[in-house]
């Protein structure tokens, strides 16, 4: 038997086995997926799951690592299962920070960590995603109260580094859901996420092909740096409640995207240089360059901005505001005429924090 301290189970999946809710699941330093690295699933000690190669189907049950994703790898390579890991219950905590896991999904699993539809009170916390062929992270319905926080997606195939989200308030507590404190590094999309209401806050997405496609009626979007991104930074949809805090810089396309028919109630003290080094098209024309595309339909009011210069938006080196002619206005005034905060902060995290490759 085991399940102790003193006589430990050898895979996670063992351990689950044995669980029951408000159960916590230690895992203790070490290789768990595929132990030996032979491709197979099939060793002994081996995770052994059904279409997962951990799936975690109990609720209520707690998954942590005593010594965090550095020293804690669960190997998913080569699977043919669609996910390295899977949750698919209730009221389940998978990883805190300090306390989370190093998944390698490469070559094989299509998700990192998956959860299932219409999940309440999920947490996933702490955890660094190498891989998975059309996603590192994967949300796709998630019920009331989720906190997705303190995650690394690096290096997706097909996909997002984090998709899914469609949040519903928990109407007990007033709970959103919360995706904060993550960073996607080198994805097709950095951050997919859609939802009412929903707090999208102080993540970093770096060197994507885009950064941040964002959308839904109520989102607040705060304290976010989106860089170096091949094409748009930010582009946002729906009524967006607020805009603020964010640092949009260097990328190809332009920093941020306001689709038709959005809006965005809150817009201010960001900063926006750096960006359309690629040319952007407007009714045929080429335009580089912009810092803002409102293709809304409306007038955005978006002072206290920084645009790269303390005379507000304008040529190289400031980024300019872009109006498509379908009745966009733009109004910056006042401007910011310095950066807002440090907006090289959260950008210098990426080389300090732990990245697994």
């Amino acid at each position: 038997d085991c399940g102790t301290s003193t006589r430990p189970c050898r895979s996670i999946t063992h351990a689950h086995s044995k669980s029951e809710g408000s159960d916590t699941i230690l895992v203790g330093p070490g290789r768990y997926g595929d132990v030996n690295g032979d491709g197979d699933f099939s060793d002994p000690g081996d995770e052994q799951g059904d279409g997962c190669v951990v799936c975690i189907t109990r609720s209520g049950v707690r998954v942590l690592s005593q010594q965090g994703a550095v020293f804690t790898l669960i190997d998913a390579t080569g699977t043919s299962f669609n996910d390295a890991v899977m949750i698919n219950a209730r009221d389940v905590q998978f990883g805190a920070a300090g306390h989370g896991f190093r998944v390698l999904a490469l070559g094989g699993p299509l998700y990192g960590i998956s959860v299932s539809d219409h999940s309440d009170n999920i947490k996933v916390a702490g955890n660094v995603v190498t891989g998975g062929r059309q996603g590192a992270f994967l949300f796709p319905t998630l019920g009331r109260s989720a906190v997705i926080s303190d995650n690394i997606a690096i290096d997706t195939i097909d996909g997002p580094g984090f998709s899914g989200v469609e949040n519903v308030i928990d109407p007990g507590t007033g709970e959103r859901t919360r995706v904060v404190r993550n960073i996607a590094i080198r994805n097709l999309v950095g951050f997919l996420i859609g939802g009412p209401d929903l707090l999208f806050t102080d993540n970093i997405a770096d060197n994507n092909v885009q950064g941040a496609l964002l959308g839904g009626n109520g989102m607040v979007v705060r304290n976010n740096s989106v860089s170096n991104s091949g094409r748009e930074g930010i582009f946002l949809s729906g009524a967006v409640r607020t805009l603020k805090g964010n640092s949009v810089i260097g990328n190809r396309g332009p920093g941020i995207t306001v689709a038709i028919g959005s809006s965005v109630e809150q817009f201010s003290r960001n900063n926006l240089y750096g960006n359309g080094t690629s040319e952007t098209t407007f009714a045929g024309e080429p335009k580089p360059n912009c810092g803002l595309v409102n293709a809304s339909g409306t007038t955005l009011s978006a002072p206290n901005n920084f645009w790269g210069q303390p005379s507000g938006p304008g040529p190289d080196p400031a980024d300019e505001v872009c109006n498509i002619p379908n009745g966009s206005t733009t109004v910056v005034e006042p401007v910011a005429v310095r950066p807002v905060g440090n907006p090289h902060r959260r950008t210098h995290l990426i080389s300090t924090r732990t990245v697994a490759k």
